[in-house]
């Protein structure tokens, strides 16, 4: 049953993202995965059940790439970072409009833990890197672990939140000075001289 379930919200997000969540039909997912809505409702009551199993499947998933990140001993805690800007643009290039403004509108609750669930997960991964960047001798250690993580997770989830409303123009440009600011404030003289020569002298 747990190969089923995965089946069926792989393929959900697939359509989710694709075309919305209000235009794709229980019906539409039971014809992709040639299943009847029978045994769709053996595992799934109703279909916000199935919104929230995916959002909470893209929480995840977005945890363990952190994870692999953060034990991969080749990189440092300054690539580890820039390394992560890649994942927020492709984050924020996935993203479907439709499927975040029908989540809003016709979810608001699902969406509300989902954001939750995303920051308190986001804040947790930021303390980490902050105390190995400290432990490295390339962040400052008169960081404020308390204070400085909340501001970062604005500093960093804003361009996603961003990413659906297509008013907004050159989202990578902001990602882009965000990521460079962010390395600015949390950097040491030695971290600094680092971060400069690896990437800025790329630009």
């Amino acid at each position: 049953m747990e190969n089923l379930r995965n089946d069926i919200e792989k393929t959900a997000e697939i359509l989710f993202i694709k075309y919305g969540i209000r235009s794709v039909s229980i019906d539409d997912i039971c014809s992709k995965l040639h299943m009847s809505k029978k045994t769709f409702y053996t595992e799934y009551s109703q279909k916000q059940d199935l919104v929230s199993a995916v959002l909470r499947n893209i929480n995840e998933n977005n945890q363990k790439e952190d994870e692999k990140d953060l034990i991969n001993s080749k990189y440092n805690m300054i690539d580890v970072i820039m390394r992560f800007k890649q994942p927020l643009q492709r984050e924020r290039a996935r993203r479907n409009e439709k499927f975040y403004r029908d989540l809003d509108k016709y979810y608001p609750e699902v969406h509300r833990k989902f954001l939750e669930e995303r920051s308190y997960a986001f804040k947790l991964v930021l303390i980490e890197h902050l105390n190995k960047g400290i432990e490295e001798g390339l962040f400052r250690k008169d960081i404020n672990l308390d204070l400085f993580p909340l501001f970062a997770q604005r500093w960093f989830l804003t361009p996603l939140d961003f990413g659906y409303d297509k008013k907004v123009k050159y989202i990578d440009s902001i990602i882009e000075i965000m990521m460079d600011g962010y390395m600015r404030m949390v950097c040491n003289k030695d971290g600094l001289e680092y971060y400069q020569k690896k990437y800025c002298s790329e630009k």
